[in-house]
């Protein structure tokens, strides 16, 4: 499967480590050179996630604080095609939420909001590790036009 996910700090640089491990391709972006550097460095990454390949991606995970979500679906969402499932990581969730159904229905990819139930008390792609959401919670938020499957 190949996964794309925006956002590498701590719980975006986590998910792509778990994805790498489980031995999918994963296209990553951070708008910080640093983790972006980092996660290429160490092999997290096979490439950049840009607008022209996350129509390949099956899954996009968005790892934003709330408006840089927003900001980002809205971006990146003319680019998906209707196989592809995109969920932000927020823990806030409405807006984010409306925005994302929203453009889902008007663009035809998959929408679900999540809210992975783990963190750390530090922070950033440095401290982010493979199995940080191993046996955690994960809220998903759905519609009755997605399929739980």
């Amino acid at each position: 499967m190949k996964v794309g996910i925006c956002g590498l700090g701590l719980i975006g640089g986590s998910m792509a480590k778990a994805y790498k491990e489980a031995g999918h391709t994963v296209f990553g972006y951070d708008n910080s050179p640093v983790p972006q550097g980092y996660a290429e460095m160490n092999r997290i990454i096979d490439g950049k996630l840009t607008p022209e390949n996350a129509g390949e991606c099956e899954l996009i995970l968005v790892a934003l604080y709330p408006q840089g979500a927003i900001s980002y679906m809205k971006e990146i969402a003319p680019h998906l095609g209707s196989t592809t499932v995109l969920m932000d990581l927020c823990g806030i969730k409405k807006e984010v939420c409306e925005t994302g159904f929203a453009l889902a229905a008007e663009y035809g990819f998959i929408y679900a909001g999540g809210h992975p139930m783990a963190g750390s008390e530090r922070t950033g792609y440095v401290n982010s590790k493979a199995l940080l959401l191993e046996n955690a919670y994960y809220i998903l938020t759905p519609t009755d036009e997605v399929s739980e499957e």
